[in-house]
């Protein structure tokens, strides 16, 4: 084959398998409602790699008969991924798993192209996009978690010695104006994955060695931290001078403010130290072309058709076949001294819902209930927003204890049998039972992960494929008991209080 049609063939396979993982990093994000706020993550790292190509060497290539192998172990491993996560958008084990593979696939095609020693020189700037996917559970639910409770306490102290006094709840702030959550001022997160992408884009920049660039992290995790410290102080002292209301105004503001504060410290710090090193030229002999690397390419590019082409196949057509059953739930239908919340514009970014219902009410005995109730009808967040708020995660973090899991409650209401899940919590000297459902308005039955889907196993997720299931339009239902005075009349009391709000209706 002409060399130079087999070089452009092989970029178009290298191009091919590009666009496949930026498709995917970019539903990831999309699933996570912030995808727009990455996008020139791909361009710098386009940057980094024609800066790293021109001061690199060819050198021994991968042989023929080991690359097409592994390549197909790859698109292998890539179909069921790629089924899991069109059901699952948003899933970071899957996420990262996938993401690497389209990585090593890019990479091998250069190792088979141009050499290995020109892959392990790409290998830096094909990854960086990847720091923006979601983190895994164990840093989101752990890690994270114990920042915002140690940031939520040390903001406490600050305020009560300062003579406002503050006390905290989990990761709740009370002060006698109102409560700030840690949850609602990100906990971090954002600013902190931020922090991680600048110090590896500075250590980049300047040529640094490895253990300089984890230098650049560490520092872009100290202020990180400081600024989502400065930033819940600011909500704190708002919330002090004007009540929750100057909350919500100063949200938006705080967060630019948190992000300005991250990138200006670590650009000045970079100026301060020297941005720019010199390029590393190669010594190595460069040996052109790409001579018999044709049947990878062709692998290659015929394997990101397949790959997406089976998705697209497999759950053709699953999102208009008709539910067998439809419901409607209606928190104040019938409830005595019903009064709904405000639903805050935070919350809805947080959860990033369709519909929603608040509402605390008493019964007819004038025993207090609470409850919710939030929809997503078409985007495909709703996994993954339940993964990270249901009350296994929520009430907890709001300082109520989790006391013990109790056998489900199984509700025949509105045409349908509902099974709740149930857990006793204690907050304070108060004990309360929570009743927690997850239904899928697309399947017309309760969803396998049941809200709290970090728990749910590789094989029940890979049920839900097979059930052709993506995209559930999915309805929670949140129900708080309390004033019962045994785990029984709670059961009894929730039973009734379903009833009540659940009726045979359209969805």
């Amino acid at each position: 084959m002409n060399a130079a049609i087999e070089r452009r063939g092989l970029w178009l396979a290298f191009a091919a398998v590009a666009v496949a993982a930026l498709a995917q990093l970019w539903r990831a994000l999309e699933a996570a409602g912030g995808a727009w706020g990455w996008v020139a993550l791909p361009l710098l790292a386009a940057y980094f790699a024609r800066e790293r190509w021109r001061g690199a060497a060819d050198g021994a290539r991968a042989g023929e008969g080991a690359s097409v192998a592994v390549a197909l172990a790859i698109l292998a491993a890539l179909v069921p991924l790629r089924l899991l996560l069109a059901a699952f958008p948003g899933w970071p084990a899957a996420e990262w798993l996938a993401s690497g593979l389209w990585v090593a696939l890019a990479l091998l095609l250069v190792a088979r192209g141009w050499g290995r020693s020109r892959a392990r020189t790409l290998a830096f700037p094909v990854a960086f996009p990847l720091v923006a996917l979601p983190w895994p559970a164990f840093v989101t639910a752990d890690a994270m978690e114990a920042l915002r409770r140690g940031t939520a306490e040390f903001i406490a102290e600050i305020f009560s010695l300062l003579g406002e006094p503050a006390a905290v709840n989990g990761t709740v702030i009370e002060l006698r104006q109102g409560l700030i959550g840690v949850e609602e001022a990100c906990g971090g997160i954002r600013s902190l994955q931020a922090a991680v992408v600048v110090g590896l884009a500075i250590g980049e920049l300047r040529r640094d060695s490895a253990a300089r660039r984890v230098g650049w992290v560490l520092a872009g995790v100290a202020v990180a931290v400081v600024a989502n410290t400065a930033r819940l102080a600011a909500l704190t002292a708002a919330c002090a001078q004007g009540g929750v209301a100057a909350v919500a105004r100063w949200h938006d503001p705080a967060a630019a403010g948190e992000l300005l504060l991250v990138f200006g410290a670590l650009a000045g710090l970079a100026i301060w130290r020297g941005l720019g090193g010199a390029r590393r030229e190669s010594a190595a002999a460069r040996v052109g072309g790409c001579a018999g690397a044709w049947r990878l390419g062709a692998v290659a590019l015929a394997g990101v058709v397949v790959v997406e082409a089976v998705a697209w196949s497999w759950f053709r057509g699953a999102d208009e076949r008709a539910p067998a059953q439809r419901w409607t739930v209606d928190l104040g239908r019938g409830a005595r001294e019903f009064v709904a919340p405000e639903f805050t514009p935070i919350m809805h970014e947080l959860l990033r819902e369709d519909a929603h219902q608040l509402g605390e009410w008493r019964d007819a005995h004038g025993r207090r209930r609470a409850g919710y109730v939030v929809e997503w009808r078409t985007a495909h967040t709703g996994a993954l927003v339940l993964a990270s708020h249901h009350p296994g995660v929520c009430l907890p973090a709001a300082g109520s204890r989790v006391v013990r899991t109790l056998p489900d409650l199984a509700v025949e209401a509105g045409g349908a049998r509902l099974p709740f899940r149930v857990t006793e919590f204690a907050s304070g000297r108060e004990t309360f039972w929570f009743f927690y459902l997850t239904w899928s308005l697309s399947a017309a039955a309760p969803t396998n992960y049941r809200g709290d889907a970090m728990m749910l196993t590789w094989r029940e997720r890979w049920g839900e494929v097979r059930a052709h299931r993506r995209d559930e339009a999915v309805r929670a239902v949140g129900l708080a008991i309390f004033d019962a005075r045994s785990v029984d009349e709670a059961r009894v009391a929730a039973q009734d209080e379903i009833a009540r709000m659940v009726r045979a209706g359209e969805r």
